[in-house]
């Protein structure tokens, strides 16, 4: 590329806002070693493949990485109503007309059961089709995730005895 090489490409996405969570993967005909590798992935990437290449292969990576990029966007969407109820703004525009802490709680859950169990798949179509590191990591991570959000989420709930007492009051 004129003017600027794939790494500070990478780079310049990564610092912007609105692009730093797109999935890079470097695709290459110049194969220098484990230097160029790394520096791939230090610029930002989640993979790094040298010519020649399956297309195949390709193709099941960016699929993954577009799973894991709808289980992050169903993540924020379910922390956010999370928030709107703490914040006392009761949830009804994005939850529809469950009003009551209790209602929302449920809806979140059973958001939460239908995330959980994509990543479950997700994770064991990985293990299936031998993925590489960066996605098993990657839906690792997301479990990781889930797992908090879940402890979080079933902290709220009442009669759970998990510390749903210290929360702030939504009003």
């Amino acid at each position: 590329m004129p003017g600027m090489d794939g790494f500070e490409t990478a780079a310049h996405i990564k610092r912007r806002e609105r692009t730093r969570d797109i999935p890079i993967i470097f695709l290459t005909a110049i194969n220098h070693g484990p230097h160029h590798t790394f520096r791939g992935y230090a610029a930002g990437a989640v993979d790094y493949i040298s010519k020649p290449f399956d297309p195949w292969v390709l193709r099941a990576k960016v699929s993954v990485f577009v799973e894991l990029y709808m289980k992050n966007c169903q993540l924020r969407e379910q922390a956010a109503l999370l928030r709107l109820q703490l914040e006392g703004g009761g949830g009804k525009a994005a939850v529809g007309d469950t009003k009551e802490p209790a209602g929302l709680l449920a809806e979140l859950s059973a958001r939460l059961a239908a995330v959980e169990e994509q990543a479950e798949a997700l994770s064991k179509q990985l293990d299936d089709d031998s993925a590489d590191a960066a996605a098993v990591a990657t839906a690792a991570h997301l479990e990781r995730k889930l797992t908090g959000l879940r402890r979080a989420l079933d902290a709220l709930e009442p009669g759970t005895g998990s510390g749903a007492a210290s929360l702030p009051s939504p009003n």
